[in-house]
């Protein structure tokens, strides 16, 4: 019964009776219902295993060049910290960092005798990628609402101080913020890049 109890927020809106704003204020606040969509939207993602699908294409994609692959890392964590709680993207990527360096070290380790110095660039290289996951992280969950508990925190901030003003939805929020995080990402990448890897 608990579960047909919350039909309406989903069939309401789709059938046109009621806006889905209207009908989330007989369950709760909107931004609570928000939430609540967010963590059942983060649930059916890591239940089917789509953000390691994303992740691991992702790298595919960038390959094994020191630069792209920061790069690679830090976007798709900032992707995936849009939709699911930040402490599980990062805890998902820095599973997949410690994965691809040891690969990288192993293979290398075939071949050649690893020197301490070139141990110590790996070292470096698993420092830095941490660093671009986390910062990743950080930044991506600005991109929506859903992205970290603050967003939703601050609009009802705003609904509350400013009753009269303009309704900040999803999309208005991600048009607003997601330019600024692509942008947030390329610097955090480059100072990443000069300082932990081309200055050391």
């Amino acid at each position: 019964m608990a579960a047909v109890s919350t039909l309406p927020l989903a069939l309401f809106p789709l059938l046109g009776i009621m806006s889905s704003t209207e009908v989330s204020k007989n369950y709760m606040k909107e931004g609570y219902m928000t939430f609540i969509g967010g963590v059942m939207a983060s649930i059916a993602v890591e239940d089917s295993k789509l953000h390691e699908r994303i992740a691991l294409e992702v790298l595919l994609l960038v390959g094994t060049d020191i630069k792209r692959l920061l790069r690679g890392f830090m976007l798709t964590t900032a992707f995936l910290s849009m939709w699911m709680p930040n402490v599980a993207a990062t805890a998902l990527m820095m599973s997949i960092v410690d994965a691809v360096v040891a690969e990288m070290s192993s293979k290398l380790s075939r071949f050649f005798i690893i020197s301490s110095s070139r141990q110590d660039t790996f070292t470096a290289l698993r420092v830095t990628l941490l660093l671009g996951v986390n910062f990743g992280t950080s930044i991506g969950g600005t991109g929506t609402l859903i992205g970290t508990n603050p967003n939703l925190a601050l609009v009802a901030m705003l609904e509350k101080i400013y009753p009269g003003s303009d309704e900040i939805t999803f999309s208005s929020w991600m048009m607003y913020n997601v330019p600024g995080l692509f942008l947030c990402v390329i610097i955090a990448w480059l100072y990443l890049w000069l300082v932990n890897i081309y200055f050391s």
